[in-house]
């Protein structure tokens, strides 16, 4: 234990303040990044125009993020499994010919077709017939 000169107690000589320059190079972060997250920090001004942080402020936010970190786990939602991209569908296992429409046309299917629609005469098409 010291003592200072005006006689009070303390355990731990006291730490250099931090710039936000010196915590944004130490965190790897940008400068507006560092004024972004001054209450995280634990920042104070020492004046109006003078920014400051201690060790212990860094260490705490930093601890802050690990535990968070670790309690987080990542689940995916149940129905993403469930879920397929359209690329998938594509190259679902289907028959790529279901619809017959990949058939080589012989001269026995040629004479096939679908038939007349409901509610025309056999003869095809009522184009001609405005009655």
């Amino acid at each position: 234990m010291e003592v200072n000169h005006v006689g009070s107690f303390y355990s731990d000589p006291p730490q250099p303040l931090l710039t936000p320059k010196d915590v944004a190079s130490l965190l790897r972060i940008s400068l507006r990044s560092v004024y972004r997250r001054v209450r995280e920090l634990r920042g104070f001004l020492l004046s109006p125009r003078m920014l400051r942080f201690t060790q212990e402020g860094i260490d705490a936010y930093l601890e802050e993020k690990q535990r968070l970190a670790v309690q987080v786990p990542v689940q995916r939602p149940v129905f993403s499994q469930y879920r397929r991209s359209r690329a998938q569908k594509r190259t679902d296992d289907k028959d790529p010919n279901r619809h017959g429409l990949l058939d080589p046309i012989t001269p026995q299917r040629r004479g096939q077709g679908v038939g007349p629609a409901p509610g025309l005469p056999s003869g095809g098409s009522d184009r001609g017939n405005l009655s």
